[in-house]
């Protein structure tokens, strides 16, 4: 969850796990009510073209936008998604990126790899977590890869972290 969080607040965006049956187990999302792929398989029999299917297929970062994608209901969106890979590089999963209402950034299918990377560190850390998640160090090759402008700041204000945009 902090990864996908950290995420979705920095794209404004859906940010989905899909597990190696490309099952969609979790879903982040900026808006109040959105359930439309949690709980859903994503096989291109019954979804069509879109990131799901062919990070599946692919198995490396992808970016699947508008008219790309074969349902008529998805040519809205622009998508990204990142693949987890097992240690003999088949495929495990994915980080799935899903916009509605605005173009995903060039570097999208890098923030995911980016992303699914640290979901992936926080799951082989089980125990020391937190203390990762203590340091906002943890998220700053995240907010590194944003185009716009990112500040983290404490209840107080006072500056935690910001990417280069920011600070130069």
């Amino acid at each position: 969850d902090p990864v996908m969080s950290m995420l979705s607040a920095l794209l404004d965006s859906n940010v989905s796990l899909m597990d190696e049956d490309s099952f969609v187990y979790h879903l982040v999302s900026p808006f109040e009510s959105y359930p439309r792929a949690l709980g859903t398989t994503m096989d291109e029999a019954v979804v069509g073209t879109c990131n799901a299917v062919l990070v599946r297929a692919e198995n490396r970062p992808v970016r699947c936008d508008y008219f790309e994608h074969y349902k008529v209901g998805s040519q809205a969106y622009s998508a990204a998604a990142a693949p987890f890979l097992h240690d003999d590089g088949s495929f495990g999963g994915a980080l799935l990126l899903n916009s509605p209402l605005k173009p995903l950034p060039a570097r999208a299918p890098i923030m995911a790899a980016v992303a699914a990377r640290l979901v992936k560190r926080l799951f082989l850390l089980d125990r020391k977590m937190l203390q990762a998640l203590s340091s906002m160090a943890f998220f700053s090759p995240l907010i590194q890869l944003c185009e716009e402008g990112v500040a983290i700041t404490n209840e107080q204000g006072c500056l935690l972290s910001a990417n280069d945009v920011v600070g130069g």
